[in-house]
C-alpha cells in the first residue's frame, strides 16, 4: 500500500462535512436500531428478522459515524450489536445467525462483511477481542469452503473478504491465510475475464449477477487488493474496467448506471445507491492502494454529485434508483417504469424502496469518505480528498497535526495548516484537483500581482470554440498548442479575488535588467494625461538594461513636444507605477503605426 487510512482516533470531519454527519446521524442512519425491524429485531442480535447481510451494512457504516462525531449514545449502541454477535459466535468458529443444518445453502457473503464491520470497529473502539473472533471466524469459513465454494453474492464479492484478512496479516499473518486467499480467488468470479472479452457494452434486459451495478462498483478494488499478497501493478486493471464503464454506462455525475444491472448511457435509466456508496469505497482503497489522483479525481465527483442527489436533504429517506433525467418522484403505472429489473417505485424516496440493502448501506458512504480525506505516508500525510478535516497524529513519537481549511466544493481552494511538536522534516503530499486554475505551494507558482500567460489546459481533447491550429502552419501550430495546454500569448496577472488583468500580448513584453513590464498598463497611465492623444509603448533596446520603455506620443492640437514635457511624462509615469518602469525614451509623433482594424503596429514604433 501506497498510504495508510487513519483511524477515526486520529482524523475527524470539520465544516461542512462535520454538519453532513451530524445530519446523517439525526437521520435514518443513527435511527435504524431503533425503528426498522431489519435491524431492531435482526436475528444478529437474537432477533426473528432479517439474519444476513443488513445489520452488517448499518454496522459498516454506523461505527465510523460514532466515533467521527464521537457520541457516546451511538458508541454504546454499537457496542450492544457487537457485544450480542460475539456471544452468538459458535465455538467452531461460525460467526453468522444460521443454525449448523442449514450453513451448507447460507450465503457467505454476510460473513465477509460482519468481518469487515467487526474490523471498522476494533480500528475506532480499540476492542482486542475482535481479532481473535474475526480470526476464528475466517478459519471456520475456509474450513466451510473446502466442501461448498462459493455461490451466488459470495462468488460475486469474494474480494471483500480480502480486508479483514488483511487487516489479520497486518497484526498476525499465517499460512491459513494465504490459504483462504487462494481459496476466494479460485473460487469468486473472474471480473478479469468478463472485461477481457466484455460482453455487457449495452443495457441487457436480464437479471444477472456478472454485471450487477453494485458487484461492478465492488470488483473496482478487488484485482488492485490481490495485488498485496500476488503482487503487479494495481492500478492496471481498475482503470481499464473504470475507462469501459464510463465509455458504456457513464451518468453525467460520474457514475455509471445500473438499474440494478449496468443500463447503457440514456439519461432516464438509473443507478442503485448501494452502488455509489460501495463506488466511492473502491475508489478510497484504490488511493490508499496506488496513491494515484486520479480515483482522488473519482471520489470527489462521485461523493459531491452522485451520492448527494441519492439521499434527501434531512437523510432521513434514498433513493432505490437515481436518474439523470427524473423530473418527478412519482410512482410509474405498472409495467411502464423505464428500469432493466426494478420496481416502480425504485425513484422514490422513502424508507426502503424497491429493498431494503439501501437502507443499510448508504449509511457508509460519508463517514468513510471523512476518514479518507487524508491518509499517512511513511514520514507525513497526504491530501487525498478536498473537504475539511484535521488530523492529529503522531510521527517518529512527535505530536503532528495536518488541518484541511476549505468550503469547498461549494467554494473554490483550499488551505492547509500544519503543526509539529519537532522541527523535523515531515512530507505533506498536497492534492491538485485536475480542474485546478492554479496552486500556490511555497510561492512556486505565479503569485498575486506577477504576470504571467494565459494557458488553456486542453489536454488530449479538442476543447469546445477552441482552434484546431494555423491552417497551413504546423509549425506555428506546435508553437501554440504544447504540453496539453494552448499558449494564447495574453499576459495578465492575478489578484487577490483571483481575478486576471490583462497586461499586454507575450511578445509585445518588454524585458528591461531582468524585469518584465507589459506596455498596455504605461499606455494607460500616460493616456490619463489631458495633452495625450494617442500613445503606443514599445521595446528599444540597450546595451546595459537589454531592452528599455520606448513612450512614442501623439500629442493634442496645440500642445508642443518639449524637453520638460518628455521629463513630466516620465515623472508621471514613475509617480503612478513602479519607477523601473518608466519610459527613458519618449518621441513625439504626428501618427502611430496601426492595422486596418486600428491596433497600434508595436514593432513599427
Amino acid at each position: 500500500m501506497i498510504f495508510k487510512q487513519f483511524t477515526t482516533n486520529e482524523i475527524k470531519a470539520a465544516g461542512w462535512l462535520r454538519n453532513q454527519l451530524e445530519i446523517q446521524a439525526k437521520g435514518l442512519s443513527g435511527n435504524l436500531d431503533k425503528m426498522w425491524n431489519s435491524v431492531k429485531e435482526s436475528s444478529w442480535i437474537g432477533g426473528n428478522d432479517e439474519g444476513w447481510e443488513r445489520v452488517p451494512y448499518w454496522l459498516d457504516g454506523f461505527v465510523p459515524l460514532a466515533y467521527l462525531l464521537d457520541n457516546n449514545d451511538m458508541k454504546a449502541r454499537a457496542k450492544k450489536y457487537v457485544e450480542a454477535i460475539l456471544e452468538r459466535q459458535c465455538e467452531d468458529g461460525w460467526i453468522c445467525p444460521c443454525k449448523k443444518e442449514k450453513r451448507v445453502n447460507y450465503d457467505i457473503w454476510a460473513c465477509f462483511i460482519i468481518c469487515k464491520a467487526l474490523v471498522v470497529y476494533a480500528d475506532c473502539s480499540g476492542d482486542e477481542r475482535i481479532e481473535n473472533a474475526v480470526s476464528r471466524a475466517l478459519q471456520n469459513l475456509s474450513t466451510h469452503m473446502n466442501s461448498r465454494t462459493l455461490f451466488d453474492w459470495g462468488s460475486a464479492r469474494w474480494f471483500e473478504c480480502l480486508i479483514p484478512i488483511l487487516w489479520l496479516r497486518e497484526r498476525k499473518p499465517d499460512d491459513w491465510q494465504l490459504d483462504l486467499i487462494d481459496k476466494l480467488y479460485i473460487q469468486g468470479i473472474d471480473y478479469k475475464k468478463m472485461f477481457k472479452s466484455w460482453r455487457y457494452a449495452e443495457r441487457r434486459e436480464n437479471w444477472s449477477y456478472l454485471n450487477h451495478v453494485v458487484n461492478i462498483a465492488m470488483m473496482l478494488k478487488g484485482e488492485a487488493l490481490m495485488t498485496e499478497i500476488i503482487g503487479g501493478d494495481p492500478n492496471e486493471f481498475a482503470k481499464q474496467a473504470m475507462e469501459i464503464l464510463l465509455r458504456d454506462h457513464g451518468m453525467a455525475c460520474g457514475h455509471f448506471s445500473g438499474d440494478e444491472c449496468l443500463s447503457g448511457t440514456s439519461p432516464v435509466h438509473g443507478s442503485e445507491c448501494c452502488s455509489v456508496a460501495e463506488a466511492m469505497y473502491s475508489y478510497e482503497w484504490l488511493v490508499e492502494l496506488t496513491g494515484d489522483s486520479y480515483w482522488s479525481e473519482r471520489l470527489e465527483k462521485t461523493a459531491f454529485n452522485a451520492f448527494p442527489a441519492t439521499v434527501s436533504p434531512d437523510m432521513w429517506t434514498h433513493q432505490y434508483d437515481q436518474l439523470t433525467n427524473q423530473v418527478q418522484c412519482s410512482r410509474f403505472p405498472n409495467g411502464k417504469q423505464p428500469f432493466n429489473t426494478n420496481g416502480e417505485e425504485s425513484h422514490i424516496f422513502g424508507l426502503e424502496p424497491n429493498f431494503g440493502c439501501c437502507t443499510a448501506n448508504f449509511n457508509q458512504a460519508f463517514p468513510k469518505f471523512a476518514m479518507s480525506t487524508m491518509m499517512k505516508t511513511k514520514n507525513g500525510v497526504a491530501v487525498c480528498a478536498v473537504a475539511p478535516s484535521k488530523v492529529e497524529t503522531k510521527i517518529d513519537g512527535a505530536e503532528f497535526a495536518v488541518e484541511i481549511i476549505t468550503n469547498y466544493p461549494f467554494e473554490d481552494g483550499y488551505k492547509i495548516k500544519v503543526n509539529s511538536a519537532t522541527h523535523d522534516e515531515r512530507e505533506i503530499l498536497v492534492r491538485i484537483p485536475e480542474k485546478a486554475v492554479s496552486a500556490t505551494i511555497d510561492g512556486k507558482e505565479v503569485g498575486v500581482g506577477e504576470n504571467g500567460e494565459i494557458c488553456i489546459k486542453t489536454g488530449d481533447e479538442h476543447i469546445c470554440g477552441l482552434f484546431d491550429g494555423y491552417y497551413g502552419d504546423e509549425e506555428k501550430t506546435r508553437e501554440v498548442l504544447h504540453d496539453g495546454f494552448y499558449h494564447t500569448g495574453d499576459v495578465a496577472w492575478r489578484d487577490e479575488d483571483g481575478f486576471l488583468w490583462y497586461v499586454s500580448r507575450v511578445d509585445d513584453v518588454i524585458k528591461s535588467s531582468g524585469y518584465r513590464i507589459g506596455p498596455f498598463e504605461i499606455e494607460s497611465v500616460i493616456m490619463e494625461l489631458p495633452y495625450v492623444l494617442e500613445c503606443g509603448v514599445s521595446a528599444a533596446p540597450d546595451p546595459v538594461r537589454g531592452q528599455v520603455v520606448k513612450a512614442s506620443i501623439v500629442l493634442t492640437k496645440g500642445t508642443e513636444g518639449t524637453e520638460d514635457l518628455k521629463k513630466e511624462i516620465q515623472n508621471y509615469v514613475k509617480h503612478k507605477t513602479a519607477p523601473y518602469k518608466y519610459p527613458r525614451i519618449v518621441e513625439f509623433k504626428d501618427e502611430l503605426p496601426k492595422t486596418v482594424s486600428g491596433k497600434i503596429i508595436r514593432h513599427l514604433l
